[in-house]
């Protein structure tokens, strides 16, 4: 189990697991799905078409109108979340499943291009829906944030994501601490999952196999 403590930087550590190269997102998704129908487990259809979507933007175009949304924004001075919130509703009119998609889109397109303020903001919203979970139906097991994490996000890198910055926003609330304990739990073990993951798709010549 790795251990996490009140000076870990997520930067830092995610930084220290991919020193070879950096293994594209739709890469380490097509294998989680893979992986996940070999276990017998299916996949909902709105994430399959959100899936294909993805892996069809970044082979080898991009979606015109995700990469549209994510132009505007990260042409904005010092973005809001309040901006970011109404270009999704102007580009998606109320389409949740979309500008969702939108909101991870242009989260890892601004990560990659080291736009952190932008980052920030972003990674704040994708997580908004299961911050408010977590307050309003706070697990009291690993099973139960489990069964949350997987009705919120296909994918485990999301799910990582996710419990990052809710770790962070909750860590310095004692009345919060048993969460806390479980979100560290199960945080640790989606680190380990995604390093594998990731070490799966570097080290293979034909991650096609999967």
């Amino acid at each position: 189990m790795i251990e996490l403590n009140q000076t870990v930087n997520q930067d830092v550590y995610t930084a220290n697991l991919s020193r070879q190269r950096v293994v594209p997102l739709a890469e380490q998704q097509t294998l989680e799905m893979s992986i996940s129908r070999g276990q017998g487990r299916g996949v909902p259809d709105n994430d399959v078409r959100t899936s294909t979507t993805s892996n069809t933007a970044a082979k080898p175009g991009v979606d015109p109108v995700l990469d549209g949304f994510y132009q505007r924004i990260s042409a904005m001075d010092k973005v809001t979340s309040t901006q970011i919130k109404a270009e999704l509703s102007s580009a998606f009119h109320g389409d949740k499943s979309a500008a969702n998609q939108a909101l991870w889109f242009a989260f890892n397109q601004a990560n990659s291009s080291g736009k952190r303020a932008l980052a920030t903001q972003l990674k704040q919203l994708v997580s908004d829906d299961f911050m408010g979970r977590l307050i309003t139906e706070t697990p009291t097991s690993a099973a139960e944030l489990k069964a949350i994490l997987k009705e919120e996000f296909q994918f485990v890198s999301r799910r990582e994501t996710a419990l990052w910055q809710a770790w962070s926003q909750l860590k310095a609330d004692p009345d919060k601490s048993a969460l806390v304990e479980l979100i560290r739990d199960e945080l640790g073990h989606l680190i380990q999952l995604n390093s594998l993951m990731r070490n799966m798709m570097t080290n293979t010549t034909r991650p096609d196999l999967f």
